[in-house]
């Protein structure tokens, strides 16, 4: 039994790091130091050096999931004081420890509000999700979940033109129609600042059921979006030229398959909050052929 206790011993003076271990980080707010006396484990697994700073003061924290798996959250809060230079802090609330990043003064028209807004991206594994509750429950946050708004929508593809000449636009209308009891909230925008509206996407099949090659520009640098409301019955139409997809070089009939990106909004209030992604799917064909020779002019005989 002395044996036994002597190397217990030995062990735990050997390893100082096990009863380092056991004590708990300090409550509060944190800045990144080099020289800081205290190393922070955070969300993600990192670990880095830090400097206390105050107490932990904040208000208005948020846990808003990002996807529909609710599995990446974005946190949200402010806290009385700006970046003075370190655009990042860390927070440690219940022993959970975070990273947030400075993004902007809570109300620019006051110059003596002390209250700013930092945020950060956390993504939960499974075996986290009991210390996100313990992050919720340390900061008082609110946690928004999504969840699927059992809309019901149907969506049709047209062609506007009976045939589209090799070289000329080739225009389809989608139409969105609301069939479900309850109005429905989206995004309309967002993603068309470039050489095309990346809201929409597209598989073009030829005759011979190839699909053929997206040729165009993807690259988007936002754009305005508005908050589209759809009532029962009540449709959407949109045009949109898949020349900016497509390179139509031979006459022949494609089937299009036509893709919409929507994001789902509570409709009962101004709130622009994500409920749920989805996908709004159609087909229609698109008959292509050569462009028609031009008559000749005549000329005038003197």
């Amino acid at each position: 039994m002395k044996s036994l206790l002597m190397l217990i011993c030995l062990f735990l003076m050997c390893n100082p790091a096990t009863t380092e271990a056991a004590d708990a980080v300090k409550q509060g707010i944190y800045r990144p130091s080099e020289t800081g006396s205290e190393r922070l484990a955070l969300w993600d697994g990192q670990v880095v050096q830090a400097q206390w700073e105050s107490e932990l003061s904040h208000r208005n924290a948020k846990l808003r999931s990002v996807n529909n798996e609710n599995n990446v959250y974005q946190l949200d809060l402010e806290l009385p004081f700006a970046e003075l230079g370190q655009r990042q802090r860390y927070l440690v609330a219940d022993d959970v420890a975070v990273s947030v990043t400075f993004s902007g003064k809570f109300d620019q028209d006051n110059e003596a509000d002390v209250w700013h807004k930092w945020y950060n991206q956390l993504t939960v594994n499974t075996d986290q999700q009991r210390t996100l509750q313990k992050l919720k429950a340390g900061l008082s946050a609110k946690q928004t979940d999504r969840s699927h708004p059992r809309h019901a929508i149907l969506a049709s593809w047209t062609s506007t033109e009976g045939v589209f000449s090799i070289g000329k636009p080739v225009v389809l209308q989608m139409t969105l129609t609301n069939v479900g009891k309850q109005p429905i909230s989206f995004y309309d925008g967002g993603s068309q600042r470039g050489a095309r509206n990346n809201q929409f996407d597209f598989v073009c099949r030829s005759g011979r059921g190839k699909a053929l090659q997206d040729v165009g520009d993807p690259m988007n640098f936002g754009g305005i979006s508005q908050k589209i409301t759809l009532q029962p019955n009540e449709s959407l139409r949109k045009t949109v030229d898949i020349t900016k997809w497509f390179r139509f070089q031979e006459p022949g009939t494609c089937q299009i398959t036509g893709l919409f990106h929507l994001e789902f909004q509570p409709s009962d209030s101004d709130d622009w909050r994500v409920l749920w992604e989805d996908f709004v799917v159609g087909q229609c064909t698109v008959k292509i052929d050569q462009p028609s020779a031009k008559p000749d002019n005549p000329v005038a005989k003197q």
